[in-house]
């Protein structure tokens, strides 16, 4: 085929390319979409069309502007602002109650931001890789890892989908405060940032409330907020989640002439 007019979720693009079939299966060789700046590459091949548990294994690959994302999936990306494009690979592998999902995104180029409390500027390096399975009933997030800069942070776990409930687990393989400032608008972008936070949390839910349990620490960190008129130095903390609290030692912390250590304990996390 050759520049088939295509329309979905409110996107109009023209596709290209070669696909064959029989009585039993379709194969896609490269088929070519385009969007704008937008442009995508499908191939692969669907087994048992007709039935109505075909067989398929499919890769979607190409780069996609931040209103292509958001016009193909609107309610998922609602809040989330993406400016220029990012690059991405997705496959899927399966049948329709029970298939793979393995993803990467190359974000460096794309400006990110996300309800106020996320601001990535393009150029800086991010990028996400999802190894997952999905099932009738539930998704099952095998490695979920994202990195931005020179820091990596690990999801995993599961979530029903006609049954309310969750868990997931998140830790920091490395987590530099330098980093965090690169996507906080809280913090200032400055070579004086450092130190690192660890994170070691597990988040679940029955669907009456939320659970945690772990540790989070921030070992020997100094930065700058914007809502602060002097930086922080010599930032020590640790917190330990249990149940819907959280029991927080600072054990070190200055701030101009003000040097501050304390323990606090907050009920009732939402």
């Amino acid at each position: 085929m050759k520049r088939v007019r295509l329309s979905y979720a409110g996107l109009t693009g023209f596709a290209s390319g070669r696909a064959a079939f029989d009585a039993h299966a379709v194969a896609l060789d490269s088929i070519i979409v385009k969007h704008g700046q937008s442009h995508i590459k499908i191939a692969g091949n669907i087994a048992g069309y007709k039935t109505k548990d075909p067989a398929f294994d499919l890769i979607v690959e190409g780069a996609a502007s931040g209103r292509a994302f958001k016009e193909v999936l609107p309610n998922l990306l609602k809040d989330l602002s993406i400016d220029g494009q990012a690059a991405f690979r997705l496959r899927l592998k399966g049948r329709l109650r029970d298939y793979s999902i393995a993803a990467s995104t190359d974000l460096t180029v794309a400006g990110i931001s996300y309800k106020g409390m996320v601001k990535k500027d393009s150029g800086y390096p991010a990028e996400a890789r999802l190894a997952a399975g999905m099932k009738k009933n539930g998704i099952e997030i095998k490695d979920l890892r994202l990195a931005f800069g020179g820091s990596s942070v690990k999801i995993s776990g599961k979530a029903g989908i006609d049954k309310p409930g969750y868990s997931f687990s998140v830790s920091s393989e490395r987590l530099l405060v330098h980093d965090i400032a690169h996507l906080s608008p809280y913090l200032e972008k400055s070579a004086t940032a450092n130190g690192a936070v660890h994170v070691d949390i597990v988040v679940s839910s029955d669907g009456a409330g939320k659970n945690y349990k772990g540790n989070l620490s921030v070992r020997d960190a100094g930065f700058s907020s914007t809502h602060f008129e002097k930086p922080f130095e010599g930032v020590n903390a640790e917190a330990a989640f249990t149940g819907n609290s959280a029991d927080i030692k600072i054990t070190g912390l200055k701030t101009g002439s003000t040097e501050l250590r304390a323990g606090i304990e907050v009920s009732d996390i939402k």
